[in-house]
């Protein structure tokens, strides 16, 4: 498992002490919250109320402490990438006003900060910047950034097809490398890599607090060419790129180092332009998610995750038993939800 201790782990850390110690007493009340609860487990990528201190409610100081926080979460080009998910909340509002839609808020400023603190210590922390079609999530214990998932990436519209922003596509790498792979693929690599006909209607592990569908599933890198699998890392690489570079470097070398049938790609649906599209990839360290079926298959949610550390909590198992805290449930009950969430979705895609 990736892990640092380096710089990048201390400026993170700086960037933390700043923001908090900007806190008004109101503000702080919402922005920090216990390390050991639940709450740090509760992430989303829809509309919804969350806890947290929101932009909307931040001072000018604290704005500006938070941005700066958010930077340093991310890569450059992460973090490029979240400013435009961020506003393209507004883009989002202008499409659904001239259609008399006012389902939700759409807010630019409905994106929450959360520190989770243990007894106010920073030896171990997390951090949360969450909204919708964003999730950021670290975890660092003792200078060491242990866990950068979930990271939820998403866009609604994925491509803006009229009005100022026309043209404009947040994750196109995310949906061009992905497409690029399957119609270079044969007949026989198809068989395998297609897991369903048609694509789900969202991520098959949602928001679930772990990852525990069946990860071997689809084309293993060995039945590959060598400029597939040149091109399946590069879409990894464009996931892990997100994080921190020092990181993501790491990371990536790691990737490249396990055996290349531990690796699979898998498909459902279709590329052609308007048709719903997913595809997932998965290695013996993290698991990535993408699904394109909504809104005309115009709405893209894609997202990292750990298949055993989101969060930390496998390189923090030993901390857990030293609090007593038993985080079991909750991991039965993703195991159970992911389960029958795929159970269902194969005799939808058979019948």
């Amino acid at each position: 498992m990736a892990r640092i201790k380096s710089n990048e782990s201390s400026i993170i850390l700086g960037a933390v002490d700043r923001f908090v110690g900007s806190l008004s007493k109101r503000s702080e009340m919402l922005a920090i919250i216990d390390f050991h609860s639940k709450e740090r487990f509760n992430w989303h990528y829809i509309p919804k109320a969350r806890k947290g201190l929101s932009i909307l409610d931040m001072t000018q100081q604290e704005k500006s402490n938070a941005k700066k926080l958010l930077q340093v979460l991310l890569s450059p080009s992460g973090y490029a990438t979240a400013e435009k998910i961020i506003q393209h909340e507004i883009t989002l509002k202008e499409i659904e006003e001239s259609k008399n839609i006012s389902r939700f808020a759409r807010d630019p400023m409905l994106y929450y900060f959360t520190i989770f603190l243990s007894d106010n210590d920073f030896d171990i922390f997390g951090v949360r910047v969450e909204g919708h079609h964003l999730s950021i999530n670290i975890t660092i214990q003792k200078n060491n950034l242990i866990s950068v998932t979930p990271n939820f990436y998403g866009a609604n519209p994925g491509l803006v097809k009229s009005g100022e922003h026309k043209g404009l596509r947040i994750l196109d790498g995310e949906e061009d490398f992905s497409n690029q792979i399957y119609l270079s693929l044969s007949r026989k690599q198809l068989s395998r890599a297609v897991i369903y006909d048609e694509a789900p209607n969202d991520l098959i592990t949602k928001a679930d607090f772990q990852v525990l569908v069946n990860t071997e599933v689809g084309l293993s890198g060995d039945l590959m060419l060598k400029t597939q699998m040149k091109k399946l890392y590069d879409l990894i690489e464009i996931y892990i790129n997100r994080n921190p570079s020092g990181f993501s470097q790491k990371l990536s070398c790691q990737v490249k180092k396990y055996p290349k049938e531990k690796i699979f790609f898998a498909w459902a649906g279709s590329p052609e332009l308007g048709v719903g599209n997913y595809y997932r990839i998965s290695t013996p360290s993290i698991f990535i998610e993408y699904d394109n079926t909504q809104d005309d298959a115009n709405h893209i949610h894609s997202v990292m995750r750990y298949i055993e550390n989101d969060f930390g909590v496998n390189s923090l198992s030993e901390h857990y038993k030293n609090q007593h805290w038993n985080y079991s449930g909750l991991f039965l009950k993703s195991s159970i939800c992911n389960k029958i969430w795929e159970a269902v979705w194969e005799l939808i895609a058979k019948a």
